[in-house]
């Protein structure tokens, strides 16, 4: 089974999958301090050092966040490349279709909703809309970059997913990534959450290096 696909038998099991719309507040500050340290050890590890835990929303009630810091051994710009591609960003492994809509957001640099599909024992439809931009007024060459995405439509079965990465140079050719977490879901959601962050890693790396992305059994 993929990992949204546990989702799916869960919601069979309630009998929930309605879609419910999520705003997505304006911005590309992180979502709160990021309570993870750097990896430690010379040269810059490219490893997830990450912490996790439980909090409370006033509109979804307890809610998993993991917080990570870690390093890329790549100039920010091609970071920052990489991110603007789509498939670097979604949950490819969990994902049976994905389509893409540019633009949804014009006042940001960068901006696409991804609108995904998982079939199983029920269909499981959601939205993600992601934006980017340089925080630094450094347009053509920025060293600090702001991330931010979240489920905006879709299937009650994830109940909240959203996120922050905030990108910037550490070095010529090092940059640090700090990114926050936060899901909910009918499932354990530490886990998925951790799985899903361990291939944002392997996806930046590659595109960012100019490799081809890892590559699944399933997914897209």
């Amino acid at each position: 089974m993929t990992r949204i696909s546990l989702f799916a038998v869960a919601g069979l099991a309630f009998g929930c999958n309605q879609d419910i719309k999520t705003p997505f507040p304006a911005g590309l500050e992180p979502l709160e301090k990021n309570k993870a340290s750097y990896p430690s050890g010379g040269g810059h590890p490219e490893e997830l050092s990450c912490k996790s835990g439980f909090s409370e929303d006033a509109d979804f009630g307890e809610y998993t966040w993991v917080h990570c810091k870690t390093y890329i051994r790549q100039p920010i710009a091609n970071v920052y490349d990489a991110f603007q591609m789509p498939r670097v960003v979604a949950d490819r492994r969990a994902l049976d279709e994905m389509t893409v809509e540019w633009d949804v957001e014009p006042e940001y640099d960068h901006s696409f909703l991804l609108h995904n599909t998982v079939f199983d024992i029920i269909t499981v439809e959601f939205d993600v809309s992601w934006r980017h931009g340089a925080l630094d007024a450094v347009t053509d060459a920025p060293q600090e970059v702001g991330t931010r995405w979240q489920k905006t439509f879709g299937s009650e079965v994830i109940e909240l997913l959203r996120g922050s990465i905030y990108t910037h140079a550490v070095e010529e050719d090092v940059t640090g990534l700090e990114i926050v977490f936060h899901q909910k879901s009918m499932r354990e959601d530490e886990p998925l959450m951790m799985d899903y962050l361990r291939d944002l890693q392997a996806d930046i790396q590659a595109a960012s290096g100019g490799d081809d992305l890892p590559s699944y059994e399933s997914g897209v």
